[in-house]
């Protein structure tokens, strides 16, 4: 289970040894993780999508930074060589003690969990505008040229193979909304005027945390994705994440204002700079084809229970803009 090169390192670096009870991880949609025990102890191995060395030390020192200010991040192992970080076999791996703690699905979210959620974005939003941005490289956002070519291989695949399953027919609708929306929109991410003075740890969702019983946030783990960048972009992306994953109905929306109101008590947000955030989400939504490459490409069944919510997001963004902004916005 555990790659026998990645096994060698734990047993070198770290001094763990004795593995057992080894599983991969639900989750994790685009990387692996595997829980194992070792010395009567129960650990976590994370493996990254990203490449980069340069980056991986700025994930690493974005968890420290966080820790230090009171979030309760999850912290990985320090190997024997001082490394929270290990690269072997093409990929970055990080190993963590592993947590057992509360998660919720979607359908599971009660006020008390969305509220505690907004309060927690807004400390790290506090926090994170008082990182030091030198020590930060900009948060990526789309890039029209990868996504018009990532669009032309999969027309090319689906020209050869037609979609065949309900997940491949909305995949492949998803990419036709998005391509009906972009041709009219060439914005670039500087266009918006939204600053990139935050340090977002920028995947902050109902998914990547865990809770304690009354339904508070307890731990956030996943700082993968960290960089400087707008926080009312990162505020708009887990408030759709977190509070619209199961439907688009009243309860929702009122999730939503929750979620924002409980934000607001902590970092308050104009009207102005929420509406261009979800105008800037919008426009990076409408980049993105990793789920969409991953059903049709890569025919992959653990993702098709992701793209129901992808489809009716686009749907809803590419209405009323406005009218969202209005039954989500509090004070």
């Amino acid at each position: 289970m555990i790659p026998a090169h990645v096994r060698e390192v734990l047993q070198t670096n770290f001094g763990l040894s004795g593995f057992t009870d080894e599983q991969v991880l639900a989750g994790g949609f685009r990387c692996l993780n595997i829980s194992f025990s070792s010395l009567g102890q129960t650990f976590f191995i994370k493996q990254y999508r990203e490449k980069r060395g340069e980056k991986m030390k700025e994930v690493k020192r974005a968890e420290q930074w966080f820790f230090l200010q009171g979030i309760p991040i999850i912290l990985p192992l320090v190997s024997k060589l001082g490394e929270a970080v290990f690269f072997s076999e093409g990929y970055w791996y990080s190993v963590y003690p592993f947590v057992k703690g509360l998660q919720s699905s979607a359908r599971e979210l009660t006020p008390h969990h969305v509220a505690s959620l907004g309060i927690m974005h807004a400390r790290l939003h506090t926090f994170g505008s008082q990182a030091d941005p030198t020590g930060y490289s900009r948060f990526s956002f789309w890039d029209r040229e990868v996504f018009l070519r990532d669009v032309n291989e999969i027309e090319r695949i689906v020209a050869v193979e037609p979609p065949k399953t309900v997940a491949e027919v909305q995949a492949l609708e998803n990419i036709r909304l998005q391509m009906e929306f972009l041709k009219s929109n060439t914005q670039r991410p500087e266009d918006f005027g939204l600053p990139f003075n935050h340090l977002l740890i920028d995947d902050f969702i109902y998914t990547n945390v865990f809770f304690d019983e009354e339904g508070t946030v307890k731990q956030v783990f996943d700082l993968e994705r960290t960089g400087m960048g707008p926080r009312a972009y990162d505020l708009v992306r887990s408030l759709f994440i977190t509070c619209f994953d199961d439907g688009w109905h009243e309860k929702n929306f009122e999730f939503a204002r929750t979620y924002l109101k409980a934000y607001q008590t902590v970092y308050p947000i104009g009207l102005e700079e929420f509406r261009t955030g979800i105008q800037m989400y919008t426009t990076h939504f409408m980049h993105m084809t990793w789920l969409e490459s991953a059903i049709l490409l890569g025919k992959s069944d653990r993702h098709q229970a992701l793209v129901g919510s992808a489809n009716a997001r686009l749907h809803h963004l590419l209405g009323n803009l406005e009218e969202i902004v209005e039954q989500m916005f509090v004070v």
